[in-house]
């Protein structure tokens, strides 16, 4: 493992940095939406529009390095979503932020997969998931440090927009003069979405609502702390402590997980987050210090849903299959994503604030009752144990000797 940080250390210096530039525009936007007057709905389609970029930059950037290769792609996404900060703040209007978010969503996902590519080739079967939880970590911890950048300038000046575009060009560099050579991208066969159902109905299902919890977590977070009345500083805190949750929370849940039943694990694991948004659904600007504690363990819970089931589909596949499922996977998360915060932000016109944590709640609660259903009801076991690593945000393509 250390001849391997050695050689890619320039990597995850340049994936930590893209972390930043993410988690700190996706709040940057949520706040500058409410202070423009979006409304929820406006909102909503706006965040959903970058899961929609982010699955079909996932499912396509493959094809993109088969025809030009690691670098030239590694190099205009950085470009592309450079440029895409930047123009957020020149033209503040719905229909022009809901088609930069889709392709600041591509171009984000994009170079998930070229990053991991290059990881994958640095590594094996042995301590690949060590390697990958360290990418994960690096890239989570990027993205709750990232929340404290908006406490630079207000969310109104262009300083923001510019300081986050200058991140990820520094990004680009260590890894674009890395050393390290390009992997070769081996085709595999996708199994259709009904096949992935059949086979494995809990991760399916769990992974579609998890897409829908995690969206609406990050998406509409911020815009639901803004519209309680917290300062930018306080969103930031709010944002980086759901996030840390998820970083330190996400390895003994998971390990816990390879010891017992992983449905029961995942269930209580969902009732408990859905028990911490009831109780969040009570909190006011006067809570601040409380609201953060339980953001904590909600993103705690929340955020390694995805992991956990991932692992439970896994293990119901075959080792010829769990390739072909990974991409199905992803566009099933992608989906719940996208329709995530459109579907919280007609709640939230129903029922208010409240309704942020209570959709949350509902989703975490169905996801719950679900997997005690098929504890209860499907007594099937697994064709073999997946130990469990914290899941990189695309999916990852093997490239083994």
């Amino acid at each position: 493992m250390k001849v391997n940080l050695r050689s890619i250390w320039s990597l995850l210096f340049g994936v930590g940095l893209i972390g930043i530039a993410v988690g700190s525009q996706n709040s940057l936007l949520g706040i500058r939406a409410s202070i423009e007057g979006f409304t929820n709905q406006q909102i909503g389609f706006i965040m959903s529009a970058y899961f929609f970029g982010f699955m079909v930059g996932s499912a396509n950037t493959i094809k993109a390095i088969n025809r030009v290769g690691h670098v030239r792609v590694f190099a205009a996404l950085t470009a592309l979503l450079s440029i895409t900060i930047l123009l957020h703040s020149l033209n503040i209007h719905v229909i022009s932020w809901i088609t930069l978010r889709f392709l600041t969503g591509l171009a984000v996902s994009g170079i998930w997969v070229v990053s991991e590519s290059w990881l994958n080739q640095s590594t094996n079967n042995q301590n690949r998931g060590s390697l990958i939880s360290i990418y994960m970590m690096i890239i989570n911890l990027g993205m709750a440090g990232g929340q404290l950048m908006l406490s630079v300038s207000e969310p109104q000046s262009f300083v923001l927009y510019s300081l986050i575009s200058v991140i990820v060009s520094i990004a680009a560099i260590p890894i674009l003069m890395s050393s390290i050579t390009a992997p070769k991208i081996t085709e595999y066969q996708s199994i259709s979405l009904m096949q992935l159902f059949k086979l494995t109905p809990a991760g399916t299902v769990g992974i579609f609502i998890t897409g829908m919890v995690n969206a609406i977590t990050l998406g509409m977070g911020a815009v639901f702390a803004s519209k309680l009345g917290l300062s930018v500083v306080e969103i930031s805190y709010y944002i980086a402590a759901i996030l840390m949750g998820g970083v330190l929370l996400q390895w003994p849940l998971g390990k816990l997980s390879d010891i017992t039943d992983r449905r029961v694990v995942t269930a209580i694991v969902a009732l408990s987050a859905a028990i911490v948004a009831i109780i969040s659904m009570q909190m006011t600007v006067k809570d601040y210090s409380l609201l953060v504690m339980l953001a904590f363990v909600f993103g705690g819970l929340s955020l390694t849903l995805y992991s956990l089931f991932n692992a439970l589909a896994n293990d119901f596949l075959n080792e010829s299959q769990v390739m072909s499922a990974s991409g199905g996977l992803l566009i099933i998360k992608g989906l719940g994503a996208t329709l995530g915060p459109i579907f919280v932000s007609f709640i939230m016109d129903i029922f208010g604030l409240a309704g942020f944590y209570l959709t949350l709640a509902t989703l975490c609660l169905l996801i719950s009752l679900f997997c005690f259903y098929r504890v209860i009801f499907y007594k099937i076991k697994p064709g073999h144990s997946t130990n469990f690593n914290i899941q990189s945000v695309t999916p990852i393509n093997r490239f083994d000797k």
